[in-house]
């Protein structure tokens, strides 16, 4: 299955990062705990930009920025015309996230050093931890020696420390605040199973709707012929596969049947072949 639109691709993300969470709190204009509530698409000075609009929590560190926050990251999809950036954060509405901010023009903020200074409140095990946005995968980092990693953290001992830390009242250490081996792994963002792979563009990162991210829906449709010994070639698989999506309350994605169309790809060995919306049996 292919989807895809009119795009534009960027090449992956490279910070010159800091030597370890405390320097990021330092040197960032506000550290705050934050519920995404909306997003929406603008179009931006080159790209399009996502703005999400958040709901103050908690000010960890740093400048109080109101009880109402709007964030703009690189990528998003308007009018027909998307863009994806590598390590750009993308944000689930209702989900709570520790961000590390920097001011940006017309009064709205933007996350230092893109994911890298994003990490999403999750529950495990009665425990509340932070843990390193999937984005994270895709920001590179200049050589820089030492540097101190980020981990999956456990909670309020790592707000603790940071507001500390941003004080001055005592130096950076994570040996108390890092995770526990077993929950960092199962928190660990998903890889694809061993008899599949993620789609990818030709710079090596996923190809992913973003029209989810402000509250959008893509459709889907089946291909005919279909699939041999299916009554239905299919169609109620692709049908009910979008269904579950749609209806799982832990998902944004907004995935909608379009019926069946007739398919136009020939899958050749000379390159890629795509169909926009559809899945080929």
């Amino acid at each position: 299955m292919v989807v895809l639109a009119t795009a534009t691709f960027a090449a992956g993300a490279m910070i010159a990062p800091p030597a370890n969470l405390g320097d990021l709190a330092i040197t960032s204009t506000s550290v705050v705990l934050a519920r995404a509530a909306e997003a929406w698409t603008d179009e931006g000075p080159y790209i399009p930009h996502t703005v999400t609009r958040f709901l103050r929590i908690r000010v960890v560190a740093g400048e109080d920025p109101g009880g109402e926050l709007f964030v703009s990251e690189p990528g998003g999809e308007i009018d027909g015309v998307a863009a994806l950036v590598p390590g750009a954060p993308r944000f689930q509405m209702d989900a709570e996230y520790l961000l590390f901010l920097a001011p940006a023009e017309d009064g709205l903020w933007r996350v230092r050093m893109m994911a890298y200074g994003v990490f999403e409140r999750v529950e495990a095990d009665g425990e509340i931890f932070f843990v390193p946005v999937p984005e994270r995968q895709q920001v590179a980092l200049a050589p820089r020696f030492p540097v101190e990693v980020p981990g999956v953290y456990r909670a309020r001992p790592l707000l603790e420390a940071l507001a500390a830390v941003a004080r001055g009242s005592m130096r950076w250490d994570s040996g108390d605040l890092l995770a526990p081996p077993d929950v960092t792994r199962s928190l660990s963002p998903a890889v694809a199973p061993s008899a599949c792979r993620f789609m990818e563009y030709s710079d090596g990162y996923g190809i992913r709707w973003f029209s989810f991210d402000s509250g959008g829906h893509a459709t889907i449709s089946a291909t005919t012929p279909g699939q041999d010994g299916l009554g239905d070639g299919g169609a109620g698989a692709v049908s009910g596969g979008a269904g579950a999506w749609t209806g799982d309350p832990g998902s944004s994605i907004d995935l909608r049947y379009g019926g069946q169309a007739s398919q136009s790809i020939a899958c050749t060995s000379s390159g890629t072949d795509y169909q926009s919306g559809a899945v080929v049996f």
